[in-house]
């Protein structure tokens, strides 16, 4: 329902110091960007960790690329769902949800990887 799940974003205050912890547990590179400001995407086993310098970010957070916003929003209003503010990453940002244990979910309209 929430479409793909594109990483465990999680905060980091130095991305290269970040992957090479990661590396030997994540071992594959599933992206990598050097601008704006270093950005990783480690894989393993279908789960992505995304590895950046985003100063709004104070937590981990879960990034899913919504294919339908309008199927979604229609389930979230039958469910009493009510989405936050969009987050603070690169792109478009649809909304934020939190879920009852605390985990925010943020969903995108598109990959903020593709820029």
């Amino acid at each position: 329902l929430l479409g793909e799940c594109l990483e465990l974003a999680l905060p980091v205050r130095d991305a290269l110091a970040a992957a090479h912890f990661w590396a030997p547990l994540a071992p594959r590179l599933a992206a990598h960007r050097e601008e704006p400001e270093p950005r990783f995407r480690l894989a393993v086993d279908g789960l992505v960790l995304g590895l950046g310098t985003r100063p709004a970010l104070t937590r981990p957070l879960l990034v899913y690329r919504v294919a339908d916003a309008a199927s979604l929003q229609a389930a979230f209003d039958r469910l009493g769902v009510f989405p936050g503010p969009a987050a603070d990453l690169p792109g478009e940002s649809w909304a934020t949800i939190r879920s009852p244990e605390g985990t925010d979910i943020a969903l995108l309209k598109a990959d903020y990887w593709a820029d």
